[in-house]
């Protein structure tokens, strides 16, 4: 009898251990609960590094093309041997600059297209020019040799001012048009060409198109007017 009840006593012992181990374990793990919910709340807000990346504001892509004064800046650069004017609005998006020659001639002028944001789309170089041929017979040597050196400098001034242009043109827009170094100097080469031989030219390149011609005056058969024109697609 006495033994049976030592037994009992000894199951009702190890039943409290239990229980107290239990109340441990739930102790530390309200402890933990009650750490992680106040001990969270303190922390501060997520810095920029922590953001998501979706959060974060995408770059604005800068569009193609050139501004009009920006263009304009370059060309007065280029070693274009003429002096720009003052702009002339001739519409809403269409404008000109007459160029001041070194011979002092007329009929020299830049015009300018731009779109709705400003961006050059096409630009035309005009000069005009005399030729009246090249000297026959019935002049002396001496006057043949001054036409000839005349138009000779004229020449030479004018391929040198559309090559600055051709240049300049190339140096802003090549990247954007997508114009390769191959193309831009088969362009340059083969516009001069045509001002020599008074032809005209029409080449595309990239999503960039070069047009040049030689117009003779209607009423003066003397006059003449060199045109190059450049379009930019972007």
């Amino acid at each position: 009898m006495a033994k049976s009840a030592r037994l009992k006593e000894n199951n009702f012992k190890l039943s409290g251990e239990n229980i107290r181990f239990i109340v441990y374990i739930l102790l530390a793990v309200l402890c933990i609960a009650l750490f992680l919910i106040f001990g969270r709340s303190g922390r501060t807000a997520p810095t920029s590094a922590d953001a998501s990346p979706s959060t974060a504001a995408a770059p604005t892509a800068e569009p193609k093309g050139v501004p009009m004064g920006k263009f304009v800046r370059a060309l007065n650069e280029s070693g274009m041997d003429c002096d720009i004017g003052e702009v002339r609005i001739i519409d809403g998006n269409e404008f000109t600059y007459p160029l001041t020659m070194p011979d002092c001639r007329d009929g020299a002028f830049l015009a300018v297209k731009t779109d709705s944001i400003g961006r050059v789309i096409e630009c035309t170089l005009e000069l005009g020019y005399m030729y009246a041929g090249e000297p026959d017979a019935s002049f002396s040597d001496a006057t043949a040799s001054v036409i000839k050196a005349e138009y000779r400098r004229r020449e030479k001034a004018d391929t040198a001012l559309v090559s600055a242009f051709i240049e300049s043109i190339y140096a802003l827009l090549a990247d954007d048009c997508n114009i390769s170094a191959i193309d831009g100097k088969k362009i340059a080469d083969s516009i001069e060409s045509a001002y020599y031989s008074g032809k005209s030219y029409d080449k595309k390149a990239g999503s960039a198109r070069f047009y040049c011609e030689t117009e003779n005056a209607e009423d003066d058969e003397f006059n003449f007017t060199f045109r190059v024109i450049a379009s930019f697609n972007y």
